[in-house]
């Protein structure tokens, strides 16, 4: 087996998890949370990494090298997805996913002195049964096709079509189904642990376990595109301290495990 000869051209699902040495185990290097990211992740690469520093000899009068030390052992990782979900679209950007549960919001004020023409969006998305009413004394409920227009629910946008018989504020009552929230740039790291399940066209298997990168975006990420926006996350894998143990089958970095097809 372990003199069986690979062409490695390896497809397969990656997962994203928390690296947890609480709850989680070594025997799965204490990831927890695992979740497949999509089955359209063009690239997975990692890239080890040894830096030296060089010795010079002082008895030849010719400065030649006497010994290489090493200074560091660094491994970078870097994966493209052209498909995702939103908790690695989080990640990408310095954030945690929050999850919107279902509710009835109320409450909520529009802006002062929207005028004809101008449109307004709600804080929640998806939402339904929106009720908008004025600030009068004896509320007046507006009408739409009369006072405002319904551009999109799911976004929760509206056109502002007459508000000049209106009591300002316009007040807002609706509910909201369950959606996501991502508010970028709010976390200073976001630690994500990485495992690939491959195979190639021969059947041989590999492995590859990272308990913790610091995995972020690389480069920019395209809002309007005529073809697939990639999400291309980069960073380097950190030492898990509490997997370097005797007897533990993890680097410092990472784990591989080959499978050779029979």
């Amino acid at each position: 087996m372990i003199t069986k000869k690979m062409i490695w051209d390896g497809q397969g699902p990656v997962y994203f998890g928390k690296y947890d040495p609480i709850n989680g185990t070594p025997e799965m290097g204490y990831l927890t949370n695992l979740l497949p990211i999509g089955c359209g992740t063009s690239s997975f690469v990692t890239s080890p990494k040894i830096e030296y520093d060089t010795l010079k000899e002082t008895c030849s009068g010719q400065r030649l090298d006497l010994s290489r030390r090493i200074k560091g052992k660094s491994l970078d990782v870097k994966l493209t997805m052209l498909q995702f979900d939103a908790q690695a679209f989080a990640r990408a950007f310095f954030s945690e996913l929050l999850i919107v549960d279902p509710g009835s919001q109320t409450g909520e004020k529009l802006p002062a002195n929207l005028s004809a023409g101008e449109y307004f969006f709600l804080k929640n998305t998806k939402a339904s049964a929106v009720v908008l009413t004025d600030s009068n004394g004896t509320p007046v409920t507006l009408v739409a096709g009369t006072h405002y227009k319904l551009i999109d629910a799911d976004q929760g946008i509206y056109q502002v079509l007459d508000f000049s018989t209106l009591t300002t504020p316009i007040n807002v009552a609706y509910s909201n189904d369950t959606h996501v929230n991502v508010a970028a740039m709010t976390s200073t790291k976001v630690s994500t642990g990485v495992l690939f399940t491959g195979k190639n066209q021969d059947g041989d298997k590999g492995r590859v376990i990272i308990p913790q990168a610091d995995l972020n975006l690389d480069g920019d990420f395209g809002w309007i595109s005529d073809t697939a926006t990639p999400l291309t996350m980069s960073g380097p894998a950190v030492y898990s301290q509490e997997l370097d143990v005797p007897g533990s089958l993890f680097g410092p970095y990472m784990q591989v495990k080959w499978m050779p097809a029979a």
